[in-house]
């Protein structure tokens, strides 16, 4: 999910084959949840530009990661324990770990419209 809206993928594609083009990625609601506007306000104010797939996702991560680590430090138990109780929620919704061990977090349908990404529906 979402490696098709890495700003690569995108430089080598002329805009114009860009158009009407539909895929599945990460869900990010800036327009309802203001958490993800306060990172989308300060990123852009920090790059000049919306904020892409791998900036959002590499946030979460870091995020998540830096909340297990330290809950596995103060009850002293082991960071897979932690992270096999991952349920956050975070500015991509809710991330939990599930049974079979795979990250689920919302996603939606994205079509590209004047070179940007734009969600269509959301899986909430």
């Amino acid at each position: 999910v979402g490696s098709f809206d890495a700003p690569d993928i995108w430089a080598n594609i002329p805009l114009e084959n860009q158009e009407n083009i539909y895929f599945a990625s990460s869900y990010f609601d800036k327009d309802y949840n203001d958490e993800s506007r306060k990172f989308y306000d300060r990123f852009y104010e920090i790059n000049g530009r919306d904020p892409n797939y791998p900036a959002i996702f590499g946030y979460t991560i870091v995020e998540y990661l830096h909340d297990v680590y330290r809950n596995a430090e103060l009850k002293n138990t082991s960071i897979n324990d932690e992270l096999l109780k991952l349920d956050v929620e975070s500015i991509r919704g809710q991330i939990k770990m599930q049974e079979n061990h795979m990250i689920y977090s919302d996603i939606a349908i994205y079509k590209r419209i004047d070179g940007k990404s734009v969600a269509l529906t959301s899986n909430e």
